[in-house]
């Protein structure tokens, strides 16, 4: 399931029933258990819808279970109950009284006596101990830096945030998919990670939000215990050592991407080279070469790092670590390439965000080498 704040809702029979405006969670658990969905502009109506009657969510419209007349008896998400005059002292810290006072001009004669407002109590209609988190609220990593705004999250089959997309930079909106067990704190406005702000600037960006995340479930356990065939990307953009410079820029940038593999044929798909974006800037733009007539072969890294099909996936970190790298070409016996692993098959398919933590933060750090996938 995918929630995102302004997604419109609909009922069984077709009714508008509004737009999301929060995902009520537990905290402890990461689990969606309501909607709250706002109707009208003017007047409008929260109303608390439980996560059960959720039919599909694709992130742009949600449809329900149930009718639209079922509707109108969901409670509202906020209640206000006035607490009469003679139960006034014994209000809680949730009530608000709010001072009506009024100053005569001079010379008037004495001021009339005019009473407080009467207390209110405004109750919301959640579960006890949930927070109702609105979409679009900040993100700080652990040393408190603003890393972006929650622009969409992603649930599993049993309603439990698996991972959500933050939103950051000013005019050009970017992306990084940040693993939902990297939350340390949720509150209604703001969330904190446990990570710190370098390490997820080390996440890859993406240029807009894919409308499916290849997320197959996570695999517990320990990552020695997994096999890069298990979790890598086995739909890999590919280029000919035949091909242009100027192709395969514009690969990169309609599947946002960074390196691309350069195999021998489509056929065989034998791995012989890779181009990085840092390959078009030095041995390019920097020598001044025609992006259209230069060939992949020309400019490619032919010393590659590589890990078999079934390697075991810390040994894939541990290449990674070692060549700064972000993403690691996976190739069977004959060479030939059968997938790729990257950062984000390791944050959103394996059970293990300390060591997703630990490559991300290697990675980060000034990079003493440029081959790799």
């Amino acid at each position: 399931m995918q929630y995102q704040r302004g997604a419109m809702v609909l009922s069984a029979d077709g009714q508008d029933a509004g737009k999301v405006d929060r995902l009520v969670i537990e905290p402890s658990n990461r689990q969606v258990t309501h909607l709250v969905v706002r109707k009208g502009v003017l007047l409008p109506e929260d109303k608390v819808i439980p996560v059960e009657q959720v039919r599909n969510a694709n992130g742009n419209a949600i449809t329900l279970t149930v009718k639209g007349d079922a509707l109108k008896s969901l409670p509202p998400f906020e209640e206000t109950h006035y607490i009469p005059e003679d139960q006034g002292s014994s209000a809680t810290e949730d009530v608000n009284e709010v001072p009506l006072l009024w100053y005569p001009p001079a010379l008037m004669g004495p001021m009339p006596d005019y009473r407080l407002a009467p207390p209110v109590i405004v109750q919301k209609n959640i579960p006890k101990g949930t927070i109702a988190l609105k979409e679009g609220a900040k993100v700080f990593s652990h040393d408190e830096q603003r890393i972006g705004d929650i622009a969409r999250i992603f649930t599993s089959p049993t309603d439990q945030i698996t991972f959500f997309f933050v939103a950051h930079g000013l005019i050009q909106k970017k992306y990084k998919l940040i693993p939902a067990n990297w939350i340390a704190r949720v509150m209604e406005d703001e969330v904190y990670l446990s990570v710190s702000a370098r390490l997820v600037e080390g996440l890859a960006d993406y240029q807009d939000i894919p409308a499916t995340i290849p997320f197959e479930g996570s695999v517990s356990g320990r990552t020695s215990m997994i096999s890069c065939g298990e979790i890598m990307t086995r739909e890999v953009v590919i280029a000919l050592p035949s091909d242009s410079v100027d192709k395969i820029a514009k690969l990169m940038k309609d599947n946002d991407i960074g390196p691309v593999p350069i195999v021998q044929d489509s056929g065989s798909k034998k791995l012989v080279g890779i181009v990085t974006d840092r390959d078009l800037v030095l041995k390019v733009l920097a020598e001044g070469r025609d992006a259209k007539q230069t060939k992949a072969e020309t400019v490619m890294t032919r010393d590659l790092i590589t890990c078999r099909e079934n390697d075991s996936l810390d040994n894939a970190l541990k290449a990674m670590e070692d060549h700064q790298i972000r993403r690691i070409s996976i190739v069977n016996n004959q060479n030939t390439l059968v997938g790729i692993v990257a950062q984000a098959d390791v944050a959103t398919r394996t059970d293990n965000p300390r060591r997703t933590a630990e490559v991300v933060e290697e990675i980060s750090k000034e990079q003493t080498a440029s081959t790799g996938a």
